[in-house]
């Protein structure tokens, strides 16, 4: 029998009766918001910063290994796929499986936002408003990975997209989990390290008002770069610009965390050739 968990994140618990949320053995519930003893390791103090990855980093930091590790949060509770074939599939031929989420409306084509077929994940990033995690992303690898993974980051990053190679919702490997938490648990150091000019510690060591700068940060830089880039695509004035989604603040860096997720696949994991 394969061991596994699958965590998922609430941060109300009025939640847990309106969507029905119920643990389980194998399903385990994950209140952001609780006060942890003093001895164990937690984000939750800047969960509005980072999402449902205050739970990923609460199990890959405590150490709860499981053969397969899986997370969800209580908007899309992936426990309702999980079977023996399909932990059977992840455990045996494939090292992490990630479920479909909402689609986001960003291109316009004809009367149409979106054609999931036809952009990449540099024109997602743009649109998002995540451009300048393009850059960081790319001189980060570049410091720290071989040139072949610089490379293949380059060509992930302008190759077409689909939308189920990203998220926040996902079962794999507990090695594989572990090399996912580690490449953006330093990546999120080199943030604070390059843009605020703070020292290298661990996430949880940095205060919520350093948290609170970094988020401010990224979102003007990247609303301005995504302005300027929709400003050369489009007539603002025939566009209704409201329906471009934006990962700003305080959500900004959670957003490219859900991003990092599917570039981490594609370039770590997935044996794909993109050109």
């Amino acid at each position: 029998m394969i061991d596994y968990k699958i965590w998922c994140t609430y941060h109300d618990k009025k939640l847990i009766e309106e969507y029905n949320l119920r643990e389980l053995n194998n399903f385990k519930l994950f209140y952001t918001k609780e006060n942890f003893e003093n001895n164990v390791i937690s984000l939750n103090y800047v969960q509005e910063f980072l999402n449902e990855w205050v739970t990923q980093y609460y199990v890959w930091k405590n150490n709860i290994k499981s053969d397969l590790v899986g997370f969800c949060h209580y908007r899309r509770n992936i426990y309702q796929y999980i079977n023996d074939d399909l932990l059977n599939h992840v455990y045996n031929y494939s090292q992490y499986k990630t479920f479909i989420t909402a689609p986001v409306n960003i291109v316009i084509k004809g009367n149409y936002l979106y054609d999931c077929n036809d952009y990449s994940i540099l024109m997602d990033y743009k649109f998002f408003g995540l451009e300048l995690h393009y850059d960081l992303i790319l001189n980060y690898i570049k410091e720290n990975y071989s040139s072949y993974i610089y490379e293949r980051t380059i060509k992930v990053f302008n190759s077409v997209y689909s939308r189920q190679n990203y998220g926040e919702i996902y079962i794999c490997k507990w090695n594989i989990f572990c090399e996912l938490m580690k490449f953006i648990d330093e990546y999120i150091k080199y943030l604070f390290n390059k843009l605020c000019n703070l020292p290298i510690k661990e996430l949880y060591e940095y205060t919520y008002e350093e948290y609170d700068n970094l988020s401010h940060y990224l979102n003007n830089e990247n609303f301005r770069l995504r302005k300027e880039y929709i400003d050369k695509i489009f007539n603002l004035n025939t566009v209704d610009t409201s329906k471009f989604q934006f990962a700003g603040y305080p959500r900004s860096i959670a957003f490219m965390i859900e991003y990092i997720i599917g570039i981490f696949w594609n370039i770590f994991i997935n044996g794909n050739n993109y050109t």
